[in-house]
């Protein structure tokens, strides 16, 4: 929207300098994001520069995880997938906000495409980037969005099988192109395929996180939690509770919430594992098996020393 003002990058040189400040206080991830990161540098250099900055960011001593996120499906090209594939630490987690699958609705955003050429992107990544995790978002209920579009945005959904999706309700904003469109979607109907598309996605992700159990995974220790035995089944392990612990000193045993590298910060869940009298603390990286998914997050257990 036109609220959002002009793009503007950073210089590659201090993007470096701040990963570098990163690396040298210990910190072991590092998110690369902007409103459209694939476009990164274009407005500086007059080309996109993404694959020279992640060429650039290497070195480390201990920032191990570099994830991209936000990239918009015109910036995925085969120079961006080479650079992925050469820096070791850069996750095969990308980000691609498709937004919708119906070439109408596409147009009336002001985006390119259709649902049947993002399939075929999507095949090509996979293809490309062995083990490659797919989170996207999608939003229905724009503006003369029909029944028919909406049924080619869920069989979008259903062909793509994303690990993860964020799926938003269409929501009006004065300042914005859209709202000046006409066939707006009742408030009711929006909600209602809402529910639908996140109920299918809902579904798509847990047969995808449930063939993560019995597998290890490096973890990152985030945090130490608060626990309570969950009153679904008394029988489980403890079970994370809204409370977190203030004292952060005081690690080692009880339980931390975690995250593997197909975990982006705070949208994809966590992993709970149980640690042990000064065994953990945060920024740790441990390997860790899971063993259990309730539909939002993992359980584990550590497999002894730190993982890479």
């Amino acid at each position: 929207p036109l609220i959002r003002g002009k793009y503007r990058s950073k210089p590659i040189e201090q993007i470096i300098d701040e990963a570098k400040w990163l690396d040298e206080r210990g910190i072991k991830e590092v998110n690369i994001i902007a409103q459209d990161t694939g476009n990164y540098g274009y407005d500086i250099y007059g080309r996109r520069c993404l694959p020279d900055l992640i060429n650039s960011l290497k070195g480390f001593k201990n920032i191990k995880w570099l994830r991209l996120l936000y990239l918009q499906p015109y910036s995925i090209n085969d120079d961006l997938i080479e650079s992925i594939s050469k820096n070791d630490i850069l996750l095969p987690y990308i980000d691609v906000p498709f937004q919708h699958a119906s070439p109408k609705i596409l147009h009336a955003m002001n985006r390119h495409g259709a649902g049947s050429d993002y399939l075929a992107q999507i095949a090509w990544l996979r293809r490309a980037v062995p083990n490659v995790v797919l989170r996207t978002s999608l939003i229905v209920g724009f503006p003369g969005e029909t029944d028919d579009d909406f049924k080619e945005l869920s069989n979008f959904v259903e062909s793509a099988q994303f690990d993860y999706a964020g799926i938003f309700e269409y929501s009006r904003e004065e300042g914005t192109q859209a709202s000046t469109l006409p066939d707006m979607v009742p408030r009711d109907v929006i909600k209602e395929r809402y529910h639908q598309l996140t109920a299918l996605q809902d579904l798509i992700s847990q047969k995808r996180s449930e063939n993560r159990i019995g597998k290890a995974y490096d973890v990152l220790i985030e945090k130490r939690v608060e626990t309570a035995i969950d009153k679904r089944d008394s029988s489980k392990i403890e079970r994370q509770v809204d409370v977190k612990v203030e004292n952060q000193a005081n690690t080692g045993s009880g339980l931390f919430e975690a995250r593997a590298w197909w975990q982006a910060p705070e949208v994809d869940g966590y992993i709970y594992v149980q640690g042990y009298e000064g065994g953990l603390k945060p920024g740790q990286i441990v390997k860790a098996q899971i063993d259990e998914f309730d539909g939002c997050d993992f359980y584990g257990r550590l497999l002894g020393g730190p993982g890479k």
